[in-house]
């Protein structure tokens, strides 16, 4: 995905500059990467009104289910995605509401197309994941990698971004200290197998990104996935591999070997655990956490 700001949402020639100002106080509100998700949708959102020569600001909700229509029959979304471009008009414009641009968002009663609850990411096997892992030792920036995101559960964002300095040991864990959603920040437990593989790349550097490409430049993104499916082919994997997979496979993996579904949604971000378990992190959460078992359930295989 294109590093998309709220300068470039409106082409240079519009004279709408009140509507580049809304876009990017809207955005102003979330954290980086959500930031990012949502100008793309913004962006793809404006450029579909201009082209039928709508005003963003007056449409009326027909025009939303149309939109909606033509991501579905022309682009192919599928119905999460649909949804989630959705969701993201449906803030923007109560955003308008609460800053009485509008009397009322046009979203507010947009139909949302109705989808599956259940994961559409094609999960790998034990084998599988073991065999991937093994793959990537080849290329010693690539294992790091797929250690974080296979034995770590860490989103690409977090690997990518993660740096030198934000490494370090606490309660006899080796650590790195990640940039969540929402911009909240968690540090997590290496697995011994992830620490070793990221101190064989990182030779007298202290500082900076953890991953670099081969020109010594940040890894990306693209960067990420265009290796992932590299060693997807290398590993034998017919389906299209992606970091998120591998991200999937930790959860996956660490249910298989008996990890409860608290301490999994913990290890990797996804929602907050219960108020119990509050008060358990700061003693526990470094022992507890499922990048260990997931490590030794994978030597066993």
């Amino acid at each position: 995905m294109p590093d998309v700001t709220a300068a470039t949402l409106i082409p240079a020639a519009s004279p709408d500059q009140d509507l580049r100002l809304l876009i990017a106080g809207f955005l102003a509100g979330y954290g980086p990467s959500t930031r990012k998700t949502y100008a793309w949708i913004m962006k793809k959102w404006v450029v579909w009104c201009h082209e039928r020569d709508l005003d963003v600001i007056q449409v009326r909700r027909v025009h939303i289910d149309l939109f909606a229509r033509w991501m579905e029959e022309e682009t192919k979304f599928a119905p999460a995605t649909v949804c989630h471009h959705l969701c993201v008009l449906r803030s923007f414009y109560l955003y308008l509401e609460d800053e009485n641009v509008i009397v009322q968002s046009p979203a507010r009663r947009v139909r949302l197309p109705k989808h599956s609850q259940e994961s559409s990411t094609q999960g790998l096997s034990r084998e599988e994941l073991i065999r991937f892992i093994a793959v990537s030792t080849y290329n010693p920036t690539y294992h790091a990698m797929v250690c974080m995101l296979a034995l770590n559960g860490m989103r690409i964002s977090e690997v990518v971004g993660a740096q030198i300095e934000h490494m370090s040991v606490e309660r006899g864990h080796r650590t790195v200290r990640v940039i969540r959603k929402g911009s909240k920040h968690q540090t997590l437990p290496l697995s011994p197998k992830t620490a070793r593989a990221i101190d064989a790349i990182l030779g007298e550097r202290t500082s900076g990104p953890i991953l670099l490409t081969k020109d010594g430049t940040p890894m990306t993104r693209i960067n990420a996935y265009k290796a992932v499916q590299r060693l997807g082919k290398k590993a034998g994997i017919d389906t299209n591999m992606h970091p998120h997979r591998l991200r999937h496979a930790f959860v996956t993996t660490a249910l298989d070997a008996g990890v409860p579904l608290a301490d999994v949604q913990d290890s990797v971000g996804h929602a907050d655990p219960r108020q119990t378990q509050r008060y358990n992190r700061n003693r526990f959460s470094l022992d507890r956490n499922a990048t260990h078992i997931v490590t030794a359930f994978l030597a066993g295989g």
